[in-house]
């Protein structure tokens, strides 16, 4: 178990890179977007699949680690009460707000909250989200708060002071 456990602690220690460039691609390019004032494109739902992949293979080698580790049962013990509880509630946490970013983006640049493109009157001409003239502010605005919301949480319980590892 010692082998696998270094193992897995150094692919989650490499993986959260990778991460952490899906995560900031992600933010820029639903800010961008958003201010910019262009249409959400298939480059903008890849980038969010992308950092919610990411995203789902860092926690389930994070939860590995975590059902591997003998010391999680240490409640009396302060110092692994970080790694017991703190980062993996943060990092679900976190996982949970990008998903939901990513289904609210969605949802937006295809219409609305149902996810239907709305109907036009008879007669009249309605742009379509994601089209030149369609109005995909709300996609981007759900993109970019949510990503930026969860990179944050994921930024704030790295531990950090083990980067060595």
């Amino acid at each position: 178990m010692p082998a696998l456990h270094a193992v897995l602690l150094s692919l989650h220690s490499i993986w959260r890179w990778a991460l952490l460039a899906a995560g900031l691609a992600a933010v820029v390019s639903a800010f961008m977007g958003w201010f910019g004032r262009r249409p959400f494109g298939k480059t903008d739902r890849q980038l969010g699949q992308l950092y919610s992949v990411s995203l789902d293979i860092q926690v389930l080698l994070g939860l590995a680690l975590w059902a591997l580790d003998e010391t999680t049962g240490a409640l009396a013990a302060p110092s692994l009460q970080f790694f017991a509880f703190v980062h993996p509630f943060a990092m679900v946490f976190a996982l949970g707000i990008a998903h939901a970013g990513r289904v609210l983006s969605r949802r937006a640049a295809r219409g609305g909250p149902s996810g239907a493109i709305a109907e036009a009157a008879p007669g009249a001409s309605l742009p379509l989200p994601g089209s030149p003239g369609g109005d995909d502010v709300p996609a981007y605005r759900y993109a970019a708060l949510f990503y930026l919301a969860s990179l944050l949480i994921i930024l704030a319980f790295i531990p950090w002071d083990r980067l060595a590892h």
